[in-house]
């Protein structure tokens, strides 16, 4: 987050109701009405909590939301209980100083491997304060966590990282994940661009990646520090509903806002990064966020949704300073082949800093800051029409050439409004003829493509998610 997020928690309400119940109501703007929590217990306890636990919104407006927003969000429920991680952390950090103790649990990022939940969390001693390390859970249902016993999977290594490794965004690609995180360092630090003056820390946005979440390489800073001035955060790269990052009119985007500070001018400070493989990047200024409605300024953009089942939307979610002052949450609309130029506005903001994800067919992101030793998960139905391919598959594997082919692919619509969506399977790349299918919230339908293959070889055949491969053989000579 900004700089302006250490003192943000100054601002906190803080009520004790009685002695075994807290209240801890946290003014986020219009972006968190709050959450009550029962016990001081910082184990889960699933009784008490599936009693006792208040759900809230998360994200308020009052006007109508619209159909392309996500939202309104709630505390997850699974299986009658709230979603929530509220670990007893027991483990050390690796070059830390004295005394150190993951108290704070915040800024968290989620991504789904193998249909369980991998949650990325920043921990340390006091809320939004230095000297953090980034830890890992994971969880197949959301109430039942289990926390990585190598915890820390990022800590300070490097000189640029002595004050701290925070705020994880994770992404997918192919068969790699990449973090990008905070590095936190001070005036100690040789490395700074001299060319601009430093208050008392510098920020860059470092990158590691993994093939298992677990194991981490780190690949060093991504942005330049003559580029970032000694101060880039929150590294926003559009990402599918899957937490797949999406590549936009050929590249990769990076969204930078937060540097160096928030004022009415901000539009000339934003960054656009452009890569090809999500490790080297290329940074040019360039206005993607101009204030609108009653946006004085941008403090920082927390993530950007887009690669929705038949719809070219892309949808940012930003913190902002209202020009009265007051904070807010916002979601703004863009068509992902021009990612500059919003084209709509809602006020039902979220502050989603790690993203979010469609998960068991409904949104999920993480949060903290409700209560500093828990992440709570909030969910939200799917508003949008949403036609997605179920399966695919082949009634024959391998065939003669031009023998006639059947592709048969099952959809369903998921989202809570009729649906309509054109599907048009891809064969090494190259689309076949689309077939729109209409659908019902809940109904299922399999649509069949007839094709044929001349030339002998392998074909990779792909709708959405979901793959398989034909086998043209070739004739046989006697």
């Amino acid at each position: 987050m900004k700089i302006v997020r250490y003192f943000i928690h100054k601002s906190l309400s803080i009520s004790l109701i009685r002695i075994s119940i807290f209240f801890l109501v946290l003014i986020f703007s219009s972006c968190i009405q709050g959450a009550k929590n029962s016990s001081e217990k910082k184990n889960h306890n699933k009784e008490t909590d599936s009693i006792e636990i208040k759900i809230y919104e998360r994200g308020r407006t009052t006007k109508k939301v619209p159909q392309w927003a996500m939202g309104t969000f709630k505390i997850g429920v699974s299986e009658n209980q709230p979603m929530i991680f509220r670990p007893d952390l027991n483990w050390s950090g690796p070059n830390a100083p004295e005394g150190w103790q993951p108290n704070k649990l915040w800024n968290p990022s989620l991504i789904e491997k193998d249909e369980k939940l991998f949650l990325f969390y920043r921990a340390g001693p006091k809320l939004e304060g230095l000297e953090s390390r980034i830890g890992v859970a994971w969880s197949d249902n959301g109430i039942d966590w289990e926390d990585y016993k190598e915890n820390p999977v990022i800590y300070p290594t490097e000189d640029y990282e002595v004050k701290g490794c925070e705020d994880p965004k994770i992404y997918k690609h192919k068969d790699m994940y990449y973090m990008y995180y905070n590095a936190v360092w001070d005036k100690t630090f040789k490395g700074m661009d001299t060319s601009y003056s430093l208050d008392e820390i510098g920020v860059d946005i470092c990158l590691a990646t993994s093939k298992d979440l677990l194991h981490w390489e780190k690949k060093g800073v991504v942005v330049p520090r003559f580029v970032s001035k000694n101060w880039a955060k929150a590294a926003v790269i559009p990402r599918s509903p899957n937490g797949e990052a999406a590549m936009i009119n050929g590249d990769f985007l990076m969204f930078i806002s937060e540097r160096p500070y928030a004022s009415n001018e901000d539009s000339l400070e934003q960054l656009v990064g452009h890569s090809k493989d999500l490790i080297h990047w290329e940074f040019e200024k360039r206005p993607f966020m101009r204030n609108q409605e009653d946006m004085h300024s941008i403090y920082e953009v927390a993530s950007a949704t887009t690669n929705f089942p038949g719809s070219d939307d892309l949808v940012m979610d930003v913190f902002y300073k209202k020009e009265d002052g007051s904070r807010g949450c916002a979601q703004l609309l863009y068509n992902k082949n021009n990612p500059y130029e919003s084209i709509a506005f809602s006020d039902l903001g979220l502050c989603t800093w790690g993203g979010m994800l469609v998960f068991k067919e409904q949104w999920i992101f993480a949060q903290g800051w409700v209560e500093p030793e828990a992440i709570y998960l909030y969910t939200a139905p799917i508003s949008r029409p949403w036609v997605k391919v179920e399966s695919l598959r082949l009634d024959k594997k391998s065939v003669d050439q031009d023998e006639i082919i059947k592709l048969l692919i099952n959809v369903r619509n998921i989202g809570q409004t009729d649906g309509m969506r054109e599907i048009t399977p891809l064969i090494n790349g190259v689309e076949l003829p689309g077939i729109i299918v209409n659908t019902r919230p809940g109904e299922s339908k399999e649509i069949i493509f007839y094709f044929k293959k001349s030339r002998p070889g392998a074909y990779v055949i792909k709708a959405d998610d979901h793959s398989t491969i034909l086998k043209v053989l070739a004739p046989t000579n006697y």
